[in-house]
């Protein structure tokens, strides 16, 4: 099965049963914001979203909750181009997962499934990392959580994408199609599926629970609408609606690779025929 994206495929006219239409540019000061009214299950839940990195070998955040304190928080995001997941409650991790793999390709659209089910009886699978609907089972880091332990994210915290609560990370690049479904551990056969080799978006059918939602940032408005019926809308901050996008998984844009921009550290993303620079 192909890993990360196809160039060749990501052309609309046939190819993909579920076309995706839209997604959020955000950047180095940008990011949508949530506080649930009560908190969910924080056993059992799943995110999922398609993300495109503008932005290599930085720390991005892709999804954060973190109460006021800053003491207890629940965290995913790519570092040094590893996928990591934490969740930490007072003094200490409850739940660990970097993976050994690197992802460096800024021209891919990739799947994240993180699946939470603490209620599992077996550890490994308390915790469950996919990419593009694989599971990853290699981790640098690995921490299992116990039995029925409660974690930080689906609280009546703070909840951001694109951005950890104390204003310090962020993520630079796309994000579109994100899912979040309260009180199921789902598996990404849900969200995607194989046609001709190659991992594709596939929508999601069934229930969010009460603090699931579901954003595919089609209305090019600054504050994103849940489509899962639920009314879970998000806050944005520093968004403007021309960070709502054509490129999408479906529709893949090309990209200029920023470990060959001449300034290195720079992020330089050409999508919808302009050069964005940070």
């Amino acid at each position: 099965m192909a890993f990360g994206s196809e160039q060749w495929m990501y052309a609309s006219g046939g190819f993909y049963p579920y076309e995706i239409d839209n997604s959020a540019r955000l950047d180095s000061n940008s990011y949508f914001q949530r506080t649930p009214s009560s908190s969910g299950s924080r056993t059992t839940w799943t995110w999922n979203a398609w993300v495109k990195l503008g932005s290599i070998g930085q720390t991005e955040v892709l999804f954060t909750a973190r109460n006021a304190g800053q003491s207890a928080s629940g965290q995913v995001y790519f570092e040094a181009g590893k996928l990591a997941w934490d969740e930490y409650s007072g003094s200490s991790n409850t739940l660990r997962r970097h993976t050994t793999q690197v992802f460096r390709d800024p021209s891919a659209w990739y799947m994240i499934t993180i699946v939470a089910d603490t209620t599992n009886a077996t550890a490994s699978n308390r915790g469950r990392v996919y990419i593009n609907g694989t599971q990853v089972t290699e981790f640098s880091v690995n921490v299992n959580p116990s039995q029925n332990q409660v974690l930080e994210t689906n609280q009546n915290i703070t909840h951001r994408l694109g951005a950890n609560t104390n204003n310090v990370q962020y993520f630079n690049g796309y994000m579109a199609e994100v899912n979040f479904i309260d009180g199921q551990a789902l598996d990404p056969t849900d969200f995607g599926e194989t046609k001709s080799g190659v991992w594709i978006p596939k929508r999601y059918a069934g229930t969010y629970g009460t603090n699931g939602f579901y954003l595919d940032f089609a209305t090019r408005a600054t504050d994103p609408i849940d489509a899962s019926g639920n009314g879970n809308n998000w806050g944005s901050v520093n968004v403007v609606s021309t960070d709502w996008m054509l490129d999408s998984p479906t529709n893949n844009f090309a990209t200029f690779n920023p470990l060959a921009a001449p300034n290195s550290s720079s992020n330089r993303t050409f999508s919808e025929g302009n050069l964005r620079m940070q």
